[in-house]
C-alpha cells in the first residue's frame, strides 16, 4: 500500500513538472514572478530547478538562480542551481556572479558563493557534460554546443 501511494506521488510529480516544462514557452509575466519568487522560497526552489534541469535557463532567472545556490546551506544540493547556470550561461559568467557575492555580500552570502564555487570550478567532463563529437560539431556550423547527460 505505502509502495503504490509513492509511485502514484512519483507519477504525478513527474506529470506536473513536464506540464511545467512544456508551459515555459507561454508564461506570463505572472509566472516569471512565481518562478522568480519560488527561487527565493526554501522548497519551492527545488521545484523551478527541476522544471530548468534539461532547458536553457532564461536571462531574467539567472540571478535569482545564482541566489538560491548561495542561500541553499547544503553545498551539495546548490549543485542543482549551479550547473544549468554553468550550461546556459558559461563558467565565466556563473564565476563573475559568484565572486560578486564573494566580494559585496553578506556573510551568508559569502559563504554560499564560496560553498558554490565547487560546481562552479569543476571541470565539464566531471558534470557529465561532454563536447559533441567532431563529425556533429561541423553540423553545427562553430556552434558552442554541449551534449550532457544527467543523472534522470
Amino acid at each position: 500500500m505505502v509502495e503504490s501511494t509513492s509511485k502514484k506521488k512519483n507519477a504525478d510529480a513527474h506529470a506536473l513538472l513536464e506540464a511545467a516544462r512544456k508551459r515555459v514557452s507561454k508564461n506570463t509575466k505572472e509566472d516569471w514572478e512565481w518562478l522568480i519568487e519560488s527561487l527565493a522560497d526554501k522548497k519551492k526552489k527545488y521545484f523551478v530547478a527541476q522544471v530548468f534541469k534539461y532547458q536553457p535557463i532564461p536571462r531574467k532567472l539567472f540571478a535569482p538562480m545564482i541566489r538560491a545556490a548561495i542561500i541553499d546551506s547544503d553545498a551539495s544540493r546548490n549543485r542543482v542551481f549551479i550547473e544549468p547556470c554553468m550550461e546556459t550561461f558559461g563558467q565565466n559568467k556563473v564565476l563573475a556572479a559568484l565572486n560578486g557575492y564573494i566580494s559585496n555580500g553578506s556573510e551568508i552570502e559569502r559563504k554560499g558563493a564560496k560553498m558554490a564555487l565547487y560546481w562552479a570550478n569543476m571541470k565539464a567532463e566531471n558534470r557529465r557534460c561532454y563536447p559533441i563529437s567532431e563529425p556533429d560539431r561541423e553540423n553545427y556550423a562553430g556552434l558552442r554546443k554541449v551534449q550532457c547527460w544527467r543523472e534522470g
